[in-house]
């Protein structure tokens, strides 16, 4: 190995630790841990669900999906405040489809 890559393999270690990753040594190589988790969150916008879901479909679940052995889980949480309130035939209607969708819970909540 050359001095000049000595030098740059030891300044990078340095940012790297001081960034607060952790290096493993083996064999003379600095291995990074693999990151084996991913928990995070975004708000659609309810007028451009379709199109925003479909990016985040597109732009990242597909990727961690194409991983060997992976298990991905996404959640679908609605929360709508209505200041007027729901007509009953709306909340019959979401109530029925939520039903039929699997939804594990729904329901209205009166003020």
């Amino acid at each position: 190995m050359s001095k000049h890559f000595k030098l740059a393999m030891s300044e990078a270690i340095k940012l790297l630790q001081a960034s607060g990753a952790t290096l493993e040594q083996k064999s003379g190589a600095f291995l990074m841990p693999l990151s084996s988790q991913l928990s995070d969150a975004i708000e659609l916008d309810s007028i451009r669900m379709t199109r925003d879901a479909g990016k985040v479909a597109e732009e990242v679940i597909s990727h961690l999906s194409a991983i060997v052995g992976s298990n991905v889980k996404i959640t679908l949480e609605i929360s709508a405040e209505i200041s007027e309130g729901v007509p009953d035939q709306i909340v019959r209607i979401v109530n029925e489809n939520c039903r039929s969708l699997n939804f594990k819970s729904q329901g209205f909540e009166s003020d």
